[in-house]
């Protein structure tokens, strides 16, 4: 099943002049983990 939502983020950077983008999906089975 897939969870009804997920939190993501894209962050626009400038490395050297050029532009980098970075897209970050944070998913809820990993609040979930244990070691």
């Amino acid at each position: 099943d897939l969870p009804k939502a997920v939190w993501a983020r894209r962050t626009l950077y400038q490395l050297k002049g050029h532009p980098l983008l970075v897209n970050e999906v944070f998913l809820p089975a990993l609040l979930n983990f244990q070691q």
